[in-house]
């Protein structure tokens, strides 16, 4: 009994102070019942707390568990003393996506247990807004204030070329700042800047770099997002591109070949088939040795002009090289245009050579001719000329000639050596030379000096070539016919030996009557005789017996002049020698004719 009566004083001491300290302790706590604020924005705001109790208190401020994790009291404990009032922020760091009206409880308690409820409804509003604007398209890009003029139809722009269009970014909130990122959903086209930031209410441009790779109509999209809120704007361009802008290149051969350290030239052509007058830029790859004649020039649309490739190989050049020649548009250097040429360089040597077609040792007896080929052993057609030194006793005909490759020319080497010279080894030198070439060629003449006999024989035969041929022609026609010359022969002979008997009983005869004449003469007084009469036969007989004693004469006094008229005139004096004899010989048979008659 005496442990229970102590612990019952104590519980009924407690239940009586209790209502004494909570009449002493009270407070009040009231904020809106609607606030309404902006997703994710961190935006705040008060609940004042008043202590109307007669005694100091501490109090601390917490939310349902629904909202606890975005938001935030500061400070969430605090005293008050009596008739005192606080206010508290609260923060609330909601969610981007949070929209609606959600509700909150905010739970006030003092350390003696004291607490109350405050209801609210927290009601998401759309913020943090911004416009994309498109505009006309502009030159070049601006700096400081630009002068917007708005744009919304679709853009033209030429194909392989660049548009610039500006884009008027807003920030429409009138409550928050922000920073916006942008970016455009097709890899030909750029943005000035990707991300910079706003003043409410303000506005900035940035700038859209469109290069079309081909004619066609293109959609763009340029998508922007507020790193305050995370609200997305975006913004779609209709882009239509045509060709304006193309030039083309052509080299007429594909293939070429060329020599080394001898300068060529290859022509091309280059047009603009585009809509403007454009500067176009050439440039060479693949040798260093190539160049063209003019690097930039101006040509006017729908125009062509011809252009010059210079190509200068070194001399001992022996390979191909791949030449490209590329064009380009000054203001675009993404227009372009080429073409190439495979050339084929050979060495000079290779290209102009030239060869002979001769022995390296020549073997004489006395005069020669020599024939030989000069031949252009090379790929390229030239003019060559050549000569021989060393000795006085030889001579080549023709010094140049134009040969294509592989092509001959036929000369003749003449050599005469002297009388008095000796047998031995003599050295020749033969040189072609062309433009670009010089070849020499060593040749050994080999003299060994026929024996006097053979060397009269040899002249003899040569100096009455004409006659010996006569002579030869006259042999084979009597062979030829010699079965009817024989035959012939034979009745002549046969023929001859009837006369011979005719004439011998003839001469009988006459001398008979000679001398029945002789004596009737001498019973007659003796007649003038008649003198000869002059025939034409005896005038024709007279005229040669002289030309023969002319002709002696000439050949006496003027032997080497009457021997070259002759050697010249040949088939004249024999054509009037064989007509002298037919005619002596008609002549002559005629008057035996008339004269056997007359017997």
């Amino acid at each position: 009994m005496r442990c229970i009566i102590p612990l019952l004083l104590a519980f009924f001491v407690a239940v009586v102070a209790l209502p004494i300290a909570a009449a002493q302790e009270d407070f009040t706590a009231s904020a809106e019942q609607s606030v309404s604020l902006c997703p994710c924005s961190g935006q705040g705001y008060y609940v004042t707390v008043t202590n109307t109790g007669a005694q100091e208190s501490a109090y601390s401020l917490s939310v349902n568990e629904e909202v606890k994790g975005w938001v935030t009291i500061s400070p969430d404990t605090f005293s008050l003393p009596p008739n005192a009032a606080g206010k508290v922020p609260v923060y609330i760091t909601s969610p981007c996506e949070a929209q609606g009206t959600i509700p909150l409880t905010l739970l006030v308690s003092t350390s003696n247990g004291l607490a109350k409820a405050l209801a609210q409804q927290i009601t998401f509003v759309p913020c943090y807004g911004f416009s994309i604007a498109s505009g006309k398209p502009v030159v070049s890009k601006a700096q400081g204030t630009l002068a917007f003029e708005p744009h919304d139809a679709p853009y033209e722009a030429c194909a392989k070329g660049a548009i610039t269009i500006p884009l008027l970014v807003k920030n429409t909130d009138a409550l928050f700042d922000n920073s916006y990122s942008f970016a455009v959903d097709d890899p030909e086209a750029s943005l000035s800047v990707s991300q910079f930031g706003l003043k409410k209410g303000d506005s900035g441009v940035i700038f859209l770099d469109y290069a079309p790779p081909s004619a066609g109509t293109k959609t763009l999209a340029v998508q922007g997002t507020a790193s305050l809120g995370g609200v997305r704007a975006t913004k779609t361009l209709r882009v239509a591109a045509r060709d304006c802008y193309d030039i083309f290149l052509d080299i007429p051969r594909d293939r070429a070949e060329m020599c080394g350290s001898i300068p060529g030239r290859e022509v091309f052509q280059v047009s603009n088939k585009g809509i403007y007058p454009e500067n176009i830029t050439l440039s060479v790859e693949g040798a260093g040795w190539a160049s063209v004649d003019r690097s930039s020039f101006l040509l006017n649309p729908l125009r062509r002009t011809n252009r010059t490739l210079i190509l200068n190989p070194p001399q001992d050049m022996d390979s191909s090289a791949v030449i490209t020649v590329r064009a380009s548009l000054a203001g675009n250097p993404s227009v372009t245009a080429q073409d190439s040429l495979t050339l084929t360089v050979h060495p000079l040597y290779e290209c102009y050579g030239a060869g002979v077609d001769l022995k390296e040792k020549i073997t004489v007896k006395g005069e020669k001719y020599i024939s030989l080929d000069i031949i252009n052993t090379g790929l390229r057609p030239a003019a060559f000329s050549w000569n021989i030194s060393g000795l006085s006793w030889a001579s080549l005909d023709a010094g140049q000639a134009s040969l294509n490759p592989n092509g001959q020319y036929h000369a003749t080497l003449h050599l005469f050596p002297p009388q008095n010279l000796s047998a031995g080894d003599y050295p020749l030198t033969l040189a072609i030379s062309s433009e670009h070439s010089l070849a020499t060629r060593q040749i050994v003449v080999e003299y060994r000096p026929e024996h006097p006999a053979v060397r009269a024989f040899k002249q003899f035969m040569h100096q009455y070539r004409y006659y010996l041929y006569i002579l030869a022609v006259l042999l084979i026609a009597l062979f030829i016919f010699r079965k009817r010359v024989i035959s012939s022969s034979k009745e002549a002979w046969r023929q001859r030996q009837i006369r011979n008997v005719r004439r011998q009983s003839l001469e009988k005869a006459r001398q008979v009557r000679m001398e029945a004449a002789a004596k009737r003469r001498k019973k007659q007084p003796v007649a003038e005789e008649e003198p000869e009469q002059l025939t034409g036969f005896r005038i024709f007989s007279l005229t040669l017996v002289s030309a023969a004693i002319v002709l002696g004469i000439l050949l006496v006094v003027y032997p080497t002049v009457t021997i070259n008229f002759f050697r010249a005139y040949w088939i004249v004096a024999a054509a009037v020698v064989g007509l002298a004899a037919i005619v002596i010989f008609l002549r002559r048979r005629k008057g035996r004719r008339r004269k056997g008659y007359l017997s």
